[in-house]
C-alpha cells in the first residue's frame, strides 16, 4: 500500500471489489477454501525447511500449519488477511509487495487500520466482511456519475490520498467522477461499534460545477441518504463543523511552522535557491490559510444543513466530535 505501484488515476472502480470468500476454517492463519490441497500451495523453498525443521516421524499434513507463512502461496483476500494479521505468521518482503498491490487486500488492511487508528480496536472478520461489502456497494444512483475508492497512504487516519493528489480528512474516500473527471471527494473512516464517520464532503473545484444541478438541492442530505443505504448495519456520523474547521486550520498552521523551522537551517539561506523556495511555500500556505478563514463561515453552514437528518448523540474520535445522524 505504500509504494507507487498500483496507483490508479481517479481511484479504484468499485466493481473491482469482488465479494470476499468466507473463512471456512477456524484456523486464524489460513482459509482453506473448497478443499484446497495445502501442500500444493508451498513455495519451492519450503522443501529445505521441511527437511531441516519438521519431524520425519509425523505425517506432513499434521505439521503443515507449522510452516512460516513465507513458504506459502496465497491468492485470495481472505487468505491474505488471515495470514497478514496473525500474531505468528508474517510475510517475506516479496510476498508483501505482491499482495499489497491488490486493491482488495489494500482495502482489507485499510478497514483494519481505520478501526485501530480511531480507537485501538481490531475488528472481527465478520465486521471486516460487512465493511468491505458495504463500501463496495456504495452508489449515488445518478446517471452520468461514477464512484471510485481511495484511501490514505500507509496506515494514516488522515493525510494524502494514495491514488489522487488530494488531502483526505478520513482514512478512506469516495471520489465522484463526472465525464471522467473527479468533481467531488467524500472522506470517511470506520470505527468501533459499526460506525461510519463522514469527515469530508469537498468539491474538486470552486467554480464551473455545472453538473451540480444533477444532485438534489441539499447535497449533504443526499450523501447521508446514500451512506445509510450502503451501510445498513452501521450508524452514520457526521463530523462537527467547528471541529472540522479547526482541524483544517491546524493543518495549514502546522505546515507553516514546519517550513519556518526548515528555513532556520544554515543550508537554507534566504538568498539561496532552497531558501527562496521555502519562502514561496510559506507564502502559499499563508494564502491558503487566509482564504480558508474567509470561507470558514460558508463551510460550517454547509455541514450544519443536514436536511431531514438530525444529530441525536455524539462520539469523539481523535479529538473531533461526530454526531450520529437520524432521519
Amino acid at each position: 500500500m505504500g509504494d507507487d505501484e498500483g496507483r490508479i488515476d481517479g481511484g479504484v472502480p468499485l466493481d473491482v471489489y469482488a465479494p470476499l470468500a468466507p473463512a471456512l476454517t477456524a484456523d486464524p492463519r489460513f482459509s482453506t477454501i473448497g478443499g484446497v490441497d495445502l501442500l500444493a500451495r508451498l513455495t519451492k523453498d519450503a522443501q529445505n525447511y521441511i527437511q531441516d525443521c519438521l519431524s520425519a516421524e509425523i505425517d506432513l499434513n499434521d505439521q503443515v500449519h507449522d510452516l512460516p507463512f513465507k513458504y506459502w502461496l496465497t491468492r485470495t483476500p481472505s487468505e491474505y488477511w488471515k495470514a497478514r494479521h496473525s500474531a505468528t505468521y508474517g510475510f517475506c518482503s516479496e510476498q508483501f509487495k505482491h499482495i499489497a498491490r491488490d486493491p482488495r487486500c489494500a482495502l482489507i488492511d485499510k478497514i483494519v487500520s481505520s478501526h485501530w487508528r480511531n480507537g485501538l480496536y481490531n475488528p472481527s472478520w465478520e465486521e471486516i466482511e460487512d465493511c468491505y461489502a458495504a463500501i463496495s456497494s456504495f452508489d449515488l444512483g445518478l446517471d452520468g456519475f461514477e464512484v471510485r475508492l481511495d484511501h490514505t497512504t500507509a496506515y494514516k487516519p488522515s493525510g494524502y490520498a494514495f491514488h489522487e493528489l488530494i488531502h483526505l480528512d478520513g482514512a478512506l474516500a469516495y471520489h465522484v467522477l463526472h465525464k471522467g473527471e473527479r468533481v467531488m471527494t467524500i472522506g470517511f473512516s470506520l470505527v468501533k461499534g459499526r460506525r461510519v464517520l463522514i469527515q469530508q464532503v469537498q468539491l474538486a473545484s470552486k467554480r464551473g460545477n455545472r453538473w451540480l444541478y444533477r444532485f438534489p438541492k441539499n447535497r449533504l442530505e443526499f450523501i447521508l441518504e446514500r451512506f445509510c443505504a450502503a451501510f445498513p448495519r452501521h450508524t452514520i456520523h457526521l463530523i462537527d463543523p467547528e471541529d472540522l474547521c479547526n482541524s483544517i486550520a491546524a493543518i495549514y498552521q502546522g505546515n507553516i511552522e514546519r517550513i519556518e523551522k526548515a528555513i532556520l537551517d544554515p543550508d537554507n539561506n534566504p538568498e539561496s535557491s532552497s531558501g527562496r523556495e521555502l519562502q514561496d511555500r510559506i507564502d502559499a500556505q499563508r494564502a491558503k490559510l487566509a482564504w480558508f478563514n474567509e470561507d470558514r463561515g460558508r463551510l460550517e453552514a454547509f455541514y450544519k444543513n443536514t436536511g431531514r437528518f438530525e444529530p441525536v448523540d455524539v462520539v469523539t474520535f481523535r479529538d473531533n466530535r461526530h454526531y450520529r445522524m437520524a432521519a
